[in-house]
């Protein structure tokens, strides 16, 4: 892993991660640490740069930098954020940017030489190294990251590696058969396995969220344990990114740690388009809304049913199709359907009875899981709740979640 020239010291808040972004878009590779324990982490470092950000009710921002292991900080400190001259949304743009990157390069002499390209030869590099010989097992699931993980693992060791592709039953609609056509038209050895049976047999009525979620890690932990014995392999590759929290637990029993690799570990999730495209990754793949590892179980609150399953399927697949309308200019967008948990009234002509609810999910922003709610333009919204209603058996209403993220999180389970 790359060495960090610059360190964004979080005095706490959400804005930590976006800093690193605008940092590390000024070609300068930095990590986040806390201001616990900033002192010695700092002096063990020795980076060229540090960056104060975040607030603390206690501390005035303009003693912000006498905090113990900053004011003593081995090189320059900026500080940005709220209370001070450089507010952190100015950083991505004009005289902000200008003034980061001159602190950056100039003041403190960090070279400019963090970018996807020299990522992708230096995490080659790494995996040979962690690899040891040993054979590697990948598992793709339903997202361009996975997808990307393969890529790069087989560029590192080529034949030393097989890509694995679980079929849980809970992917979107075709992803299986996208994700296979991927794969083979980029050279990546690969094994597809029909696993739907015993992930919906255990899932099926299921009714608490985070036991869902346990019995998903479960069962994808033991397909992988399965899989890497069958196919002779000693080490597994995921697709972690920097600080990600709550990931999905998938080590095999009784694998220790080392055989646990995580090559995009230093990667940011803004980071990933670049990344994808420098791997040259096939632009429909790289470019589909990402999808946690638990599927649309996550997009069917509640116990699941088949009926539900089959109709986030249809409802996600619906939806991916009006992106292109629901896009506002220069934003990026997430936006799926949930099937809400109980059915409400409806009216079909003269009849009335009770059908499906969706909720409509869309939020804009890139740094996840801080997000704002979309605002969707009218028309494309209201086309796109039409078509939910018309063209999908059984669905009698749908809703728009207009909440940001916090203090909602991004999906509903």
């Amino acid at each position: 892993m790359k060495e960090a020239l610059a360190v964004v010291v979080n005095l706490g808040g959400p804005q930590a991660l976006t800093v690193a972004r605008a940092v590390r878009e000024c070609g300068v590779f930095c990590e986040v640490l806390p201001a616990a324990g900033a002192e010695e982490a700092l002096h063990a470092r020795a980076p060229k740069a540090v960056i104060v950000t975040g607030n603390r009710p206690d501390v005035p921002a303009e003693a912000a930098a006498r905090l113990p292991g900053l004011g003593s900080a081995p090189c320059p400190t900026l500080q940005v954020g709220a209370g001070t001259a450089l507010p952190v949304e100015a950083l991505f743009g004009g005289a902000g940017r200008r003034c980061l990157a001159t602190f950056l390069t100039v003041t403190c002499g960090c070279p400019a030489d963090w970018s996807a390209e020299q990522f992708v030869r230096d995490a080659e590099a790494d995996l040979r190294l962690a690899a040891a010989g040993r054979r590697v097992l990948v598992p793709v699931a339903g997202d361009g990251r996975s997808l990307a993980a393969a890529v790069l693992t087989h560029r590192a060791l080529e034949d030393a590696m097989t890509a694995l592709l679980p079929d849980t039953g809970l992917l979107r609609q075709n992803e299986a058969e996208e994700l296979s056509a991927a794969l083979t038209s980029l050279g990546v050895p690969f094994i597809r396995r029909n696993v739907e049976t015993r992930f919906l047999y255990k899932l099926l009525g299921v009714e608490d969220p985070q036991r869902k979620k346990a019995l998903i890690e479960e069962e994808y932990a033991a397909t992988l344990a399965k899989e890497a014995a069958a196919a002779g392999a000693e080490c597994l590759v995921l697709p972690t990114l920097y600080a990600e929290q709550n990931a999905p637990r998938l080590a095999p029993p009784g694998w220790e740690e080392e055989q646990i690799l995580h090559p995009f570990k230093p990667l940011l999730p803004t980071e990933l388009p670049a990344l994808a495209a420098a791997l040259e990754l096939p632009p429909a793949i790289a470019n589909r809304p990402p999808l946690p590892l638990y599927g649309l179980a996550v997009r069917c609150p509640g116990a699941l049913t088949m009926e539900r399953l089959e109709l986030a399927r249809a409802a996600n697949a619906l939806v991916e199709e009006e992106l292109p309308r629901l896009q506002p200019a220069g934003q990026p967008l997430r936006c799926f359907a949930a099937v809400a948990k109980e059915k409400t009234a409806a009216l079909r002509g003269s009849r009335a009875g009770y059908e499906h609810t969706l909720i409509l999910r869309a939020v804009t922003g890139e740094d996840e899981p801080f997000a704002a709610a979309a605002e969707l333009p009218a028309e494309a919204l209201q086309r796109l709740v039409r078509r939910l209603t018309t063209e999908l058996s059984g669905v009698g209403r749908v809703l728009y979640d207009l909440t940001a993220c916090p203090p909602a999180a991004l999906e509903l389970e």
